[in-house]
Order: structure tokens, then C-alpha cells, then sequence
């Protein structure tokens, strides 16, 4: 759902062995991984393919997994979706930038002790 969202294609103009132009889903990360340039969100994807064929195939897998596959879905949510980590970067560069003259804007009083 989220990579048809992020307009990756399920389809490919090269056949697999089998004949069919389908892509399977670690060919579309792989794709999405390319288009959105996120490795990190492409990892955290990934890394839920992993534990969704594990389960589907019958492997046995702990309750503490798939707690841990909630908590890096909605990571993966929020960079795909709310791109915190580009905000993040802005804000930390806009900061660094605060100590050059005249790139503060204006100056507020923050009322601290001293």
C-alpha cells in the first residue's frame, strides 16, 4: 500500500525466469530505495518484508518482534510521510548557522537564571 502510495511500479518491462513482468516486493524497495533516496526508511521496509515472510511461511516468531515491526513501521511512516529527518537536518543547520553574524533574525530574550 505505502509503495503503491509512493508510485513504485509492480510492474517491470524484463520478464523474471517464470515469464511474467511482476516485480516482487524486495525489488520494489529496492526501486523505492532508488526514487525517494531514504535508505533508512527502504531499510526499515525491508527489514518488515523479512518478518512477513517469516511468519508466512510458518516460521515461529517472537511476541517481542512484532512489537519491534510496529515501532519501525511507524518510523518508516513518519520519514516517508513527515520527512522528520530532512526537517531535522534543516533545523540543525539553521542552528550552526546562528553563530555567524547577522543569520539569526531576530534576537528574542529567553529569560534564564543566571
Amino acid at each position: 500500500m505505502v509503495l503503491d502510495d509512493q508510485r513504485v511500479p509492480r510492474k517491470t518491462d524484463k520478464p523474471n525466469p517464470k515469464g511474467k513482468g511482476l516485480l516482487n516486493l524486495e525489488q520494489r524497495i529496492l526501486k523505492f530505495a532508488e526514487a525517494a533516496g531514504d535508505p533508512d526508511a527502504a531499510a526499515s521496509m525491508d527489514a518488515l518484508r523479512v518478518v512477513g515472510n517469516l511468519g508466512t511461511h510458518g516460521e515461529r516468531i517472537k511476541e517481542q518482534d512484532y512489537f519491534d515491526v510496529l515501532g519501525i513501521y511507524e518510523h518508516a511512516l513518519l520519514e516517508i510521510y513527515e520527512q522528520l529527518s530532512v526537517k531535522r537536518k534543516a533545523t540543525q543547520a539553521r542552528l550552526k548557522g546562528l553563530n555567524d553574524k547577522g543569520k539569526s533574525g531576530q534576537e528574542i530574550e529567553l529569560g534564564l537564571p543566571d
